[in-house]
């Protein structure tokens, strides 16, 4: 767009001659000048996506942050469960803070996983390497233990709920086995047979008949099994997955994601479970977590052991680093919100930057 001044003939005065005169001009002129503007509009808002970049939320690093979730009646409420304890922010990540937990010696004691009950803004669990299962009511401020876990040779280090019945908890640990709860944990029953001694990385309910859990058992690979923990049966017996880290599904369009640490990304469906592999040049990638888009399935996010965050605005069958801010690499969790993208580092506090 070009501005100049000229004199206009006979009035001895200066003028401003292009955008700012179409302007003064008839509606022909102002229609032609809207797909100009717009473009101006657009091309500034995708500079700014691209000029975005990730920042370090103030507060305590955590030590190494396992796990990111968001409230899901409060965006600007988040939870991360870390080594060095629970923290909380209530202003959209921009500042951390451990709750004042009374759990160990210290105030804080080690965590690993969490998880908000379905629907709820209060109601939530959180697993520890060393206690056991903590449950709150009241978002965090106070917690009392519903699944205590007898010395430290194996740690929790996963858990979800059916999402048809919220009272019925699963725990996967590092070497115990699961743990079965059908009353929101008032009572639990633990797995049995050749499942009782398995190290559990990776959980995922899956909807329908017969109430079916998918599960990644460390060096082992996919396994299918039921709620009732009676019966389980591999899945893609012929892919690498022995070291599954996670399992995510895309609710609106059916599919599952899962990733390995260092074997690479796969899809699949919910109803077939036949999986492929999924992307390029992420075979020796050690994944440690991947985010669907809950309003776009086709945009995903996965963080690494090491080689930071990438992002696929195609489904994933390509990705692209998203790294730009970020000082520390080994990235453990990710949670996304309508206004902020977030991670969970080793080392490094948890960082955001804009969606």
């Amino acid at each position: 767009m070009f501005w100049s001044v000229h004199q206009a003939p006979g009035d001895g005065r200066g003028r401003v001659a292009g955008a700012g005169a179409l302007f003064r001009g008839n509606r022909l002129q102002m229609e032609y000048l809207r797909p100009i503007f717009l473009a101006i509009l657009c091309f500034a808002f995708s500079s700014s996506a691209v000029a975005a970049e990730w920042t370090r939320c103030l507060g305590p690093t955590g030590g190494v942050v396992h796990q990111l979730t968001v409230c899901p009646t409060d965006p600007a409420t988040l939870l991360a469960a870390s080594l060095d304890g629970l923290l909380k922010s209530t202003d959209a990540g921009s500042t951390w803070a451990f709750l004042s937990t009374a759990m160990g010696d210290t105030g804080r004691t080690p965590f690993v996983c969490l998880a908000y009950v379905p629907g709820e803004r209060d109601h939530l669990y959180a697993g520890s390497l060393w206690s056991g299962l903590w449950a709150s009511k009241d978002g965090g401020e106070s917690w009392n233990l519903c699944l205590e876990w007898p010395g430290k040779e194996s740690r929790i280090l996963c858990l979800v709920m059916d999402p048809d019945d919220p009272q019925r908890l699963l725990v996967g640990t590092s070497g115990s086995g699961l743990f079965l709860s059908a009353d929101g944990g008032a009572s639990w029953r633990r797995s049995e047979g050749k499942w009782r001694h398995k190290g559990i990385s990776a959980m995922l309910p899956l909807r329908g008949e017969g109430r079916v859990c998918l599960l990644g058992v460390w060096g082992e690979g996919l396994f299918l099994g039921d709620w009732a923990m009676k019966r389980w049966d591999q899945v893609g017996a012929e892919l690498p997955l022995g070291y599954v880290t996670v399992l995510r599904s895309a609710k609106l369009d059916d599919r599952l994601i899962l990733g390995t640490y260092g074997r690479g990304l796969y899809q699949g469906t919910a109803g077939e479970l036949l999986f492929s592999p999924l992307g390029s040049d992420l075979s020796s990638q050690e994944i440690t977590d991947v985010l669907v888009d809950p309003w776009n399935p086709t945009i995903l996010y996965l963080s690494t052991d090491g080689a930071g965050v990438f992002h696929s605005s195609d489904g994933g069958q390509s990705w692209a680093s998203l790294n730009e801010g970020l000082d520390h690499r080994h990235v453990y969790c990710l949670a996304t919100s309508p206004d902020w993208l977030y991670a969970g580092t080793c080392w490094g506090g948890i960082y955001r930057r804009p969606r």
